[in-house]
């Protein structure tokens, strides 16, 4: 989960979308949507 964590982490500073990163933190079925 911590893995999955600094994806989304980083994935949000690629995207520099704070809302996406905050929706995809609160569900990490969301990071296996979004990939």
């Amino acid at each position: 989960m911590q893995y999955s964590s600094i994806i989304l982490f980083a994935k949000s500073y690629t995207n520099d979308d704070q809302r996406m990163y905050a929706l995809e933190y609160q569900s990490l079925d969301t990071l296996y949507w979004f990939w």
